[in-house]
């Protein structure tokens, strides 16, 4: 016969379709009671019965985090028997499972064996690098350019209990005196709880020494972590950009991008997609004329694939005939 031990949701209130109650609860504050039924065709208690929980710190992967130790509570292992633990949990991000281990040493089955997002913690959001191309330790690109050029920022937003922010800036000083503030705009994809990229676009036109930091909050605080201090950069050279009035728009076949030359250069221009990927080359240092220029992307990759629906930056370098160089972001949103 089959002796396989196997692990199912208690059933009662509050454990109909998980493993813990409550659902949501502050940090280092509340009671957390985890429980799981272990059933047993012989009858016998579990060698080894414990939650294991693993965290997503922003911007990181899964790691383990805790492995509880539950004791039995009432029952009988033959028809099923309620064990439990309690815990207070701190402000993370968390999923957990199941792990029991039969007096034969046969591991349980059982949908509870397997990972399911929480406990939602209430505590304080979370700000970190996206760690995209170009925004691998800090929250700016390009780091350095010449007056007129168009800096991209970007931050990840995490909060434990899925919460948007309420506040959402990203705050710029000038020579110690602060100089711009400007509300970010969310990525489509991802979520509150796992992490959302903010975005936002700023031209310098005037040289200075300049720092930033991301202002983020929501009703359990401020949002902590290395992008809310003060970050040195963008570097501006003080010189007039050979690029400027660089914008992007959606075309009814693709997009195109804009921009004024104030001298004859070459230019280079790549699309990336949210996560720095190339996607596709519009110019390899192509020779163009000084005015107003115009590249077409037709929104087929250099794979030859289409591009699906979402949001790109397209990649402008300028060099002119003195080996001066400009580069300048724009992003448009395809549907």
């Amino acid at each position: 016969s089959d002796l396989t031990p196997r692990l199912d949701w208690v059933g009662s209130p509050g454990y109909t379709a998980d493993g813990v109650d409550p659902d949501t609860g502050d940090p280092n504050a509340t009671n957390f009671t985890v429980k799981v039924k272990y059933t047993d065709p012989g009858g016998a208690a579990p060698a080894v019965a414990r939650c294991v929980i693993q965290r997503k710190d922003c911007g990181g992967t899964w790691t383990a985090c805790r492995s509880l130790p539950l004791a039995k509570e009432f029952g009988s292992e033959k028809t099923g028997a309620i064990y439990s633990v309690q815990a207070q949990l701190t402000n993370q991000v968390m999923k957990y499972r199941f792990y029991f281990k039969s007096a034969a040493a046969m591991d349980a089955v059982g949908t509870p064996t397997s990972f399911v997002q929480g406990p939602l913690i209430n505590g304080s959001p979370s700000l970190c690098w996206t760690g995209a191309t170009g925004f691998v330790s800090d929250g700016v690109d390009p780091d350095s350019g010449p007056t007129g050029t168009s800096f991209q920022f970007q931050v990840q937003y995490t909060d434990s209990a899925g919460d948007a922010p309420t506040t959402y800036q990203l705050v710029i000083r000038r020579n110690g005196t602060i100089w711009r503030q400007k509300d970010m705009n969310p990525e489509t994809a991802g979520d509150y709880r796992l992490g959302k990229v903010y975005r936002a676009s700023v031209t310098i036109n005037t040289a200075g020494t300049y720092e930033y930091r991301f202002n983020f909050a929501d009703a359990s605080g401020q949002a902590l972590g290395p992008p809310n201090n003060w970050t040195s950069n963008p570097t501006i050279t003080g010189t007039t950009s050979i690029l400027t009035g660089v914008a992007a728009l959606q075309t009814p076949v693709g997009a195109q991008v804009t921009f004024t030359l104030s001298a004859a250069a070459n230019i280079t221009a790549t699309v990336v997609n949210v996560a720095g990927r190339p996607i596709a080359t519009l110019a390899a240092d192509k020779p163009l004329e000084a005015g107003v220029q115009t590249l077409v992307w037709d929104r087929k990759a250099d794979t030859g694939l289409t591009a699906p629906a979402g949001l790109y930056v397209m990649r402008l370098t300028a060099r002119d005939a003195g080996g001066g160089q400009s580069s300048a972001l724009a992003t448009v949103s395809l549907r």
